[in-house]
């Protein structure tokens, strides 16, 4: 349920205010003028009073309906999905690189594993890891104290790719996880048909500088790119747009998932998620067609 501490405090707040007013009203105004300001007062808290308890009472209704609405959502997906994994014969294997800046949503990873999409690895890459870096700079250079370059910068990032692809060996990638510029789960040497990438979230200048280094390194390697994002990030999604990816601005929802089904089952490329440049949420057609060959 809601906090209750907020109403407690404004109330608290009121009433010290009231003190106060009534303490200078005493030493500066006569008392009948006082008493009728008092209770001036005293009607507007007891408005501002009821006006709390009426939002408070509005929010934790919309709360309550929030809750069943999510509930309903699961319920469908779950229903949907299974449905649609009988009629479902492309699994690729998956990597998934998070650049989003949070934490990878246990639902999106819970979703693939339900849907029979293996994850051969999940990386996380944190903010920290930038050209500018310094402790970045010595690992890459050996100890020398020099920045890196452009042509250095790009190498490192396309290693990451190919490391995660099971084409490069991973002894690198242990080194920048154990500094914590990567989070590494899973076992990379599996290699991949998909790397799906959580992003969205940063500024476009870390955009331009790793996530579409790392899009080119997994094109390089034959390796199918989609990129995701939390609901909310559709217009740092058009950043990606034009790269030969599939995008989905709302991975978060249940929708976004089956988006997320549809792109890797059917093999097919496309962009989904409540922004002005894609109108659609879900695959219309392709989820039409299944109920049909049903």
């Amino acid at each position: 349920m809601l906090d209750q501490r907020y109403y407690i405090i404004t109330i608290m707040a009121l009433f010290i205010s009231l003190t106060l007013g009534i303490f200078i009203g005493n030493a500066l105004l006569g008392n009948d003028l006082v008493i009728v300001q008092q209770q001036e007062v005293i009607e507007q808290l007891r408005q501002n009073y009821y006006k709390l308890q009426e939002e408070n009472r509005c929010l934790q209704e919309q709360f309550r309906i929030f809750q069943v609405w999510e509930e309903t959502n699961r319920d469908l997906e779950e229903l949907i999905l299974s449905l649609l994994k009988e009629r479902t014969k492309l699994r690729p294997r998956l990597i998934i690189f998070n650049t989003s800046g949070r934490e990878l949503d246990a639902d999106l990873t819970d979703f693939l594993r339900e849907s029979g999409f293996a994850v051969s690895a999940i990386c996380t890459i944190a903010d920290c890891f930038t050209p500018e870096d310094e402790a970045l700079q010595a690992l890459v250079q050996g100890g020398r104290e020099q920045g890196i370059s452009d042509r250095k910068w790009q190498e490192l990032v396309s290693y990451l790719a190919e490391a995660l692809a099971g084409d490069r060996t991973t002894e690198f990638l242990q080194q920048l996880s154990d500094r914590r510029y990567i989070t590494l789960t899973g076992s990379p040497a599996a290699g991949a048909d998909v790397a799906l990438l959580i992003g969205g979230a940063g500024e476009v200048e870390r955009i331009d500088r790793l996530d579409k280094l790392l899009i080119g390194a997994c094109q390089k390697e034959g390796v199918r790119v989609i990129v995701g994002a939390r609901a909310g990030s559709g217009s740092i999604l058009e950043a990606y747009r034009g790269h030969g990816v599939s995008t989905i601005g709302h991975l978060d929802t249940s929708a976004g998932r089956l988006s997320l089904f549809y792109l890797l089952s059917s093999g097919q490329e496309g962009h989904f998620g409540p922004d002005q440049k894609t109108s659609l949420l879900l695959p219309h057609q392709w989820l039409r067609e299944q109920v049909e060959g049903g």
